[in-house]
């Protein structure tokens, strides 16, 4: 009788430690994004890769694809959403281990939407200095150069973000070094930037641009970007 009444006992639960590829929701928004990136590369390879081409060049080639220029300019905009998405996701992964467990799924969810309005802000914002810039300087063609060299730089690096995202999720890659991989891409993109930059409008009026450059485009927008996130961790009362 003993020995029956210990069978029928139930055992004691036990927490199981959370895991990110034990989240639906995770595993989802992972899937969308490889189908986003496999869809538009099916469609859109050429057009993307010309564009990278074009990256290394200071003229304006966008008469190359005029029949499609519509459908990949939404393709685009999809790789670059992509990217806010992305970006939000790994840097809530971040914050999520350094609150060590105190980030419930609402509040997930509420933090990652957050996230991904501010890199969006961000873009919007970067995109918003470079036209008045180029409305103040009259730069003309050149800003719209800038504009395309940029956007082609972000998606890019939304694509190079999608695998440390699964590699963070389905191999538990060290925060560590998925932190450090995005420093070493951010130094790349930035001197990216900076190359196109220069080769654009640094050939003549060198000193002012520079200050202009890393005071409105750079140093400003990542401030911004900063506070932003800083004070929504407050908000929610995640204080590191």
């Amino acid at each position: 009788m003993n020995a029956l009444c210990l069978l029928m006992q139930k055992p004691e639960g036990k927490d199981v430690a959370y895991l990110l590829k034990n989240d639906d929701a995770v595993v989802l928004l992972l899937l969308v994004c490889f189908f986003v990136s496999a869809l538009v590369f099916a469609k859109s390879k050429d057009y993307l890769l010309q564009r990278l081409s074009d990256f290394f060049t200071t003229r304006d080639r966008t008469n190359l694809f005029p029949s499609g220029a519509q459908s990949e300019a939404k393709n685009v905009f999809f790789l670059v959403i992509q990217f806010c998405v992305l970006a939000a996701f790994l840097l809530l992964v971040c914050v999520g281990e350094r609150a060590k467990g105190e980030v419930s799924h609402t509040l997930w969810v509420q933090l990652f939407v957050a996230y991904v309005l501010v890199w969006a802000l961000f873009l919007f914002l970067k995109w918003c200095l470079c036209l008045f810039l180029g409305w103040v300087f009259a730069f003309g063609e050149k800003v719209h150069i800038w504009t395309r060299s940029y956007t082609t730089l972000t998606y890019f690096l939304g694509l190079c973000l999608l695998p440390l995202a699964v590699a963070k999720v389905y191999v538990e890659v060290p925060t560590h070094w998925i932190v450090t991989t995005c420093l070493v891409l951010f130094i790349v993109f930035h001197l990216l930037l900076f190359y196109k930059m220069w080769q654009l409008f640094y050939k003549k009026n060198c000193g002012l641009l520079i200050i202009l450059y890393f005071c409105t485009l750079e140093i400003m927008p990542w401030y911004l970007v900063y506070l932003a996130i800083f004070e929504i961790n407050t908000f929610v009362g995640l204080n590191f």
